[in-house]
């Protein structure tokens, strides 16, 4: 008799729990995303952004003129984006949606992205920026999604000093 008692309250716990996380779905309603994609400063039509949940692609399109960009994110999935454009170096920003039980009003997130032209780094072994270029994570203290500072200042710091060496191997086959 206990076991018929017991499949009844699996049942509620498992729809409840479903309930529970739709309404705040439906509460959250998403990460907002709004931003610009520039290139060496300058407003980037036609760059791709790719956006990765795990590793499948779940959304692909290509920038306007204003290489502004906006999308929203479902809660408690991992994202990839990454910006690409040939001839350019891509970008990557991995971005965890994750808030748990919390209920928040999430603010729009901004992300804005200078892509490189690969010619730049000539022949420089620049596999080091496949990495993302940020982490982006929910910080319960801000009430808002923000990037790791730590790992993205390590990640330009990355960037600049191959941009540096690219620099300076240039100037050095100009002076020869």
């Amino acid at each position: 008799m206990m076991s018929f008692i017991r499949i009844p309250v699996v049942i509620s716990f498992v729809v409840g729990s479903l309930f529970c996380q739709a309404q705040l779905d439906k509460i959250n309603g998403g990460l907002p995303i709004v931003g610009a994609i520039t290139e060496e400063g300058k407003r980037c039509a036609d760059a791709v952004v790719t956006v990765y949940e795990g590793n499948t692609v779940v959304n692909t399109f290509t920038t306007p003129k204003n290489g502004r960009f906006q999308m929203l994110l479902h809660l408690n999935k991992f994202y990839t984006l990454e910006v690409s454009k040939p001839g350019y170096v891509a970008k990557r920003i991995s971005i965890n949606t994750n808030l748990g039980q919390r209920k928040a009003e999430l603010p729009v997130y901004e992300c804005d992205l200078d892509i490189i032209p690969e010619t730049l780094f000539g022949d420089l072994d620049i596999g080091k920026l496949d990495f993302p270029m940020a982490i982006v994570t929910y910080n319960p203290k801000s009430k808002s999604f923000s990037h790791n500072e730590t790992y993205t200042s390590a990640m330009r710091q990355t960037y600049e000093n191959l941009l540096g060496e690219a620099f300076t191997q240039n100037e050095t086959a100009m002076s020869k």
